[in-house]
């Protein structure tokens, strides 16, 4: 269990990093086609990246981990990884009188809990089967 859970990160990590910048790459070529490039700075470039540290912070702190007050640590920081993406994906669309911040709170919301369930659900296991005697 305690090589599977770290491998298991960094594969969903490689596997998401690679969706994202699919999507990502895929995505900027249809802007370029209907719109011209776009010359404000975005976020979205850091979006793979910074999704891609959480699944390495995740990894990393199960196989280092002895007791469970660390594991627990580790859980929180890889977590925030994922708080600090979605305020900044959210962020750029903070319009007072568009409301676009709350929509994509939404829409972001209902994507990131799709798409991370499995990693929570592989958190909340080793947090329950963790104990301080290993």
């Amino acid at each position: 269990m305690r090589i599977f859970a770290p491998i298991g990160f960094l594969l969903g990590g490689v596997v998401s990093v690679a969706i994202l910048l699919a999507v990502s790459s895929f995505g900027q070529s249809m802007a370029g086609m209907s719109a011209g490039s776009v010359s404000r700075p975005s976020v979205d470039s850091l979006i793979p990246w910074i999704a891609g540290t959480y699944f390495v912070v995740s990894a990393v702190s199960v196989l280092l981990a002895r007791k469970r007050g660390s594991l627990k640590l580790g859980a929180i920081l890889s977590h925030l990884v994922l708080l600090v993406l979605f305020l900044a994906v959210c962020s750029e669309g903070w319009d007072k009188d568009s409301g676009k911040f709350w929509s994509g709170v939404f829409v972001l919301g209902i994507i990131t809990l799709v798409f991370l369930s499995p990693w929570f659900a592989l958190w909340g296991w080793i947090l329950a089967k963790h104990n301080d005697a290993t």
